[in-house]
């Protein structure tokens, strides 16, 4: 019997996007959800992009500020909203080049 692949959601900035290219190359389990980068996320885009974190089965959200420009996409709301099936993970920035 075929499994089912686990629909994953990973919305954050820039280091989502490369989590969702790892997990594209690799052959992964999950069926990856494509969503925009917060800092090109508009209130227009608000409604479609709640609608795919709620049809997935796993969010991998990164910590934005509870001021962020669109309410609802803040990680206290988005936690809120979805409950143990979003993960938080916080900003890692890496400034030993500069």
């Amino acid at each position: 019997m075929p499994y089912s692949r686990i629909r994953l959601a990973i919305i954050g900035n820039c280091q989502a996007e490369a989590l969702r290219s790892i997990l594209y190359r690799a052959h992964s389990p999950f069926e990856i959800v494509d969503l925009p980068e917060y800092h090109t996320m508009t209130p227009a885009n608000t409604a479609s992009v709640i609608d795919l974190l709620d049809s997935a089965d796993l969010v991998m959200a990164q910590r934005v500020s509870p001021h962020f420009r669109i309410e609802e996409l803040r990680s206290t709301n988005l936690r809120e909203r979805l409950g143990e099936k979003c993960i938080l993970w916080p900003n890692i920035y890496f400034d030993g080049y500069f």
